[in-house]
């Protein structure tokens, strides 16, 4: 009996061990087989992450299209609402005194920004930048120079509502085809390469703002890379208001035995004529620190903003129009009856004076003919021969009634 139940032992003992080998590896099979369903290439883990990770696509598309959506629901509106309605971007123009030691950006209803150099103030804070943004000296250094008026030219997106609609102004050089639509010739950007033009009969025209060579003794533009840069960084720039004005004249007397007064920037002063084009540019330069004599990027930049954004009549063709015959009134009118007029005449856009008519006006643009190789602007009042985007090359000893000129601000 003693031997029978160490035999029963033993079988025990036997099928243990073997149950527990089998145990163990169905334990490790089944162990496999679970991590591998848990962190393998088709696991719940990667499974979890790659869900999360569409969660996470479909949301950020989501919040894409409600975007999308809410932006159109919020420009229909905007489209839709009468000017009653229309919530206006706060203006800043106001905030300007004309105390400020450094320039100062503001913005206008729309969110245009208006740089003001230090020592001027707005005077038209009511308007936006489409209609002419005026700045008025009010801390001139010296007499003369005080209430100096100068005008806004945005390049760049111009907002011409709440809603966010917008046009291009293209700081740049342009010619005008005859019906006065624009054809850019040169960015600003690009103003150390030479660009060419042909007009009025194959005569050429140079578009590099040349400095002094051996072709001519034409004066130079104080610092035009400053400009071009500046305004781009600004997003505008400065023109006279109105013709240079000759603050000791009062009439449109002779001034062949030249006056060396400082020019001014004001209505009511006759244009400062019989001027050379080397004598424009030093007087320009003596006002401010930062004033020139107007360049062609500043003046062609000038009509193609009138043309983009003026709101009268022959605002669109302003290009072609010529200095004895303008729209006033909606009934053409002659520009002082053929009889040179002060600074404040009928020719008015933008809140600018005179580009088209009145006198010619000395540029700092260069043409390359040996002889003629300075440029004069714009139409004039004894002539309907030029129009307000016209080049003449004139010789550089040229002066006469018909001519002054007109000065720009660096900021």
């Amino acid at each position: 009996m003693e031997k029978g139940i160490k035999k029963i032992g033993k079988n025990i003992r036997g099928i243990t061990l073997v149950a527990l080998v089998v145990t163990i590896i169905v334990l490790l099979i089944l162990a496999g087989v679970a991590i591998n369903f848990t962190i393998g290439e088709d696991g719940i883990f990667r499974k979890a992450q790659e869900g999360a990770n569409a969660y996470q696509n479909a949301s950020q598309n989501e919040k894409i299209e409600l975007d999308k959506i809410s932006n159109y629901i919020d420009n229909y509106t905007n489209e839709n609402k009468s000017d009653e309605e229309v919530d206006e971007i706060e203006s800043t123009l106001e905030i300007v005194t004309g105390e400020e030691k450094t320039n100062t950006e503001v913005n206008d209803k729309y969110g245009n920004k208006v740089v003001v150099p230090a020592g001027f103030k707005i005077i038209n804070p009511d308007e936006d930048v489409t209609k002419g943004i005026i700045i008025q000296d009010v801390q001139a250094k010296n007499d003369s120079s005080k209430g100096n008026e100068f005008v806004w030219i945005p390049v760049g997106k111009v907002y011409i509502d709440v809603s966010g609609t917008y046009k291009e102004i293209k700081f740049g050089r342009y010619i005008w085809d005859e019906e006065g639509t624009p054809i850019l010739i040169q960015e600003a950007r690009d103003y150390l390469s030479e660009k060419e033009l042909k007009e009025n009969g194959n005569e050429e025209y140079s578009f590099k703002e040349l400095l002094k060579t051996t072709q001519s003794d034409n004066t130079k533009a104080k610092d035009i890379e400053s400009f071009i840069l500046n305004t781009l960084e600004n997003g505008g720039f400065y023109i006279g208001r109105y013709e240079a004005g000759d603050p000791t004249a009062t009439t449109d007397r002779n001034r062949q035995s030249q006056v060396e007064a400082i020019p001014v920037i004001k209505k009511g002063q006759y244009p400062y004529n019989y001027v050379t084009e080397d004598d424009s540019s030093r007087l320009s330069q003596l006002i401010y620190e930062n004033s020139d004599l107007v360049n062609s990027f500043a003046w062609d930049t000038t009509i193609i903003y009138i043309q983009t954004l003026g709101n009268k009549e022959d605002s669109k063709d302003y290009s072609i129009q010529d200095g004895t015959s303008i729209i006033s009134n909606e009934k053409p009118v002659l520009t002082g009856e053929n009889v040179l007029l002060n600074t404040e005449t009928e020719d008015i856009q933008c809140n600018i004076y005179d580009l088209c008519g009145n006198t010619a006006e000395w540029s700092t643009e260069t043409g390359i003919s040996e002889e003629k190789c300075i440029t004069r602007r714009g139409g004039r009042y004894i002539s309907n021969a030029f129009v307000t985007s016209s080049r003449l090359i004139d010789v550089v000893y040229s002066k006469g009634v018909n001519c002054s000129f007109r000065i720009i601000l660096y900021l």
